[in-house]
């Protein structure tokens, strides 16, 4: 179910990059996170509900440690993927090449949807090429986790308002 909050947020990623305070706003706005109190420190406590049972996952530590590093680790990236778009999957993941110009080193994502793919039939030409590949636009960034996020969002973003 995404949030209408998913564009400012994608904005603001894209804009500051991976950062503690985004992390915890990402899990906030696409992960089932919420603010459940303050701790001694006068931040934020975050928990969850449990997807299974509905109950409250209450963090045993303080302030942001039940967060997961979305925007630092693959793993988690890849775990808000699932958690987050289910329907989706990964299509493409890749470092992008050192003839890409500024971009090189930068890394590409790219999601679609989890439906069997058509099969191409007659020759391989751009359009019969185009008519198979049904994935979201690609997105690139500097690291492959925050590539995979925003590939992620994006994707949220698009089935929230389709154009």
């Amino acid at each position: 179910m995404p949030n209408p909050d998913i564009k400012a947020l994608i904005q603001r990623i894209e804009r500051e990059g991976a950062s503690r305070e985004n992390e915890c706003s990402l899990a906030v706005t696409a992960d089932g996170f919420f603010v459940s109190g303050e701790d001694g420190w006068g931040r934020p406590k975050y928990a969850r509900r449990d997807p299974e049972t509905g109950g409250v996952i209450e963090p045993g530590q303080a302030h942001d440690m039940l967060v997961p590093r979305y925007l630092h680790s693959l793993d988690a990236a890849l775990a808000f993927v699932e958690r987050a778009a289910p329907n989706l999957s990964v299509e493409n993941l890749g470092e992008m090449s050192p003839d890409c110009g500024p971009l090189a080193g930068h890394w590409l994502a790219q999601l679609r949807p989890r439906v069997p793919r058509p099969r191409m039939t007659g020759a391989i030409t751009p359009e019969n090429l185009l008519s198979v590949l049904d994935g979201f636009e690609p997105v690139s960034a500097p690291t492959p986790a925050l590539a995979l996020i925003l590939a992620t969002l994006h994707a949220l973003a698009a089935e929230a308002h389709p154009s």
